[in-house]
């Protein structure tokens, strides 16, 4: 099971890592056409694989195969103490964010919680890949949610801080 759940969390953070450097690149050459669905797609699936991972590492089992790649229902499925863990993490990372501060002033309907945003970002890493068939959903806040998943897993596995992939952050 520990073995699993490590190859897991390796290849969340590889798609993390994946989602980082189109994310560089966007920014780079600020071509949203180009980038905005391959860094969604693999931000989405990092965030799955953190969550699949941490629910592995509190159950012993992977979750039930009808829960797909539904961000929000992985979510609910985590311990009370790691939602409420993983929650108080991503205020505290947003609340000294002035990104994320400034956003709140341009756009007050802006999900705050953890809890709004994975529900609001639940079937992007679908919806993004075939956007062409059934259009966009909500993505925000992918770099804090990562964050905040990853920290409640190195809690309970401090020892895979620093695994090799951890390299483009």
């Amino acid at each position: 099971m520990e073995d699993t759940a490590k190859q897991i969390y390796m290849q969340a953070v590889r798609f993390r890592n994946a989602s980082n450097l189109i994310s560089k690149a966007w920014s780079e050459t600020n071509d949203i056409d180009l980038h905005v669905a391959p860094f969604v797609v693999n931000a989405a699936f990092s965030i799955e694989l953190h969550l699949k991972c941490l629910y592995l590492l509190e159950n012993g089992k992977l979750p039930d195969r009808k829960v797909g790649h539904h961000l929000g229902k992985l979510y609910r499925r985590l311990s009370e103490e790691s939602r409420i863990v993983i929650s108080m993490c991503f205020k505290l990372i947003n609340d000294n964010d002035p990104i994320h501060q400034e956003l709140k002033k341009q756009v007050p309907e802006a999900h705050d919680s953890i809890e709004k945003i994975i529900e609001a970002s639940s079937d992007a890493f679908k919806k993004w890949r075939y956007s062409y068939e059934s259009g966009y959903t909500s993505f925000q806040s992918s770099e804090p949610v990562l964050i905040a998943i990853e920290s409640r897993i190195l809690q309970l596995k401090p020892e895979w801080n620093g695994t090799p992939q951890n390299v483009l952050r």
